[in-house]
């Protein structure tokens, strides 16, 4: 569905202190496409990792429009060494047609603020919107080198059943 349910810092933490005595040297990916949206959870899980002195690399996911200098600070002393961001689209119309709620101006400053922070950034891109032409997506190419993420994923769009591009794929 679409209701946001999110493990609580103290859940996380206490499966993270697991993996980390049963396997001794790892690397964790956190795939939560929307890690960073309670910046408050975020934190307290960043400190906890601090706290307890847990020393690993970890990767996380997240929203451009949940990112700021604090919480990459806490991301980057807690061991994330990587942030991969749902970026979709070079173009407004294109944001606008996914709902994403997100500007183009949100997506540079994360990027411009996640790159400063010395957390290497990956991009997501999806060709094939149907509200863009293919010289928009050209524009998507050019706007990936200018935010210069340093991994970018270009996917085509699936209408997953359930979705409004779905609805529509099948009209």
């Amino acid at each position: 569905g679409s209701k946001c349910r999110m493990r609580s810092a103290e859940n996380v933490l206490s499966e993270i202190e697991e993996i980390i005595n049963r396997f001794k040297d790892v690397s964790i990916v956190f795939y939560d496409d929307l890690f960073t949206l309670d910046k408050e959870r975020v934190i307290r899980i960043c400190s906890g990792i601090l706290e307890r002195g847990f020393r690993f690399d970890w990767k996380c996911e997240g929203r451009v429009d949940r990112i700021d200098g604090e919480i990459l600070n806490w991301m980057k002393k807690a061991g994330c060494s990587m942030i991969a961001y749902g970026v979709e689209s070079g173009n407004q119309v294109g944001l606008d047609y996914l709902k994403k709620n997100t500007k183009l101006e949100d997506i540079r400053r994360a990027f411009h603020l996640t790159n400063k922070s010395g957390i290497r950034t990956m991009a997501y891109f999806i060709l094939g919107i149907p509200a863009e032409t293919y010289e928009d997506e050209i524009k998507t190419i050019e706007f990936a080198k200018e935010i210069d993420p340093d991994y970018a994923q270009f996917s085509v769009l699936s209408p997953f059943r359930g979705t409004d591009i779905y609805s529509v794929a099948v009209a």
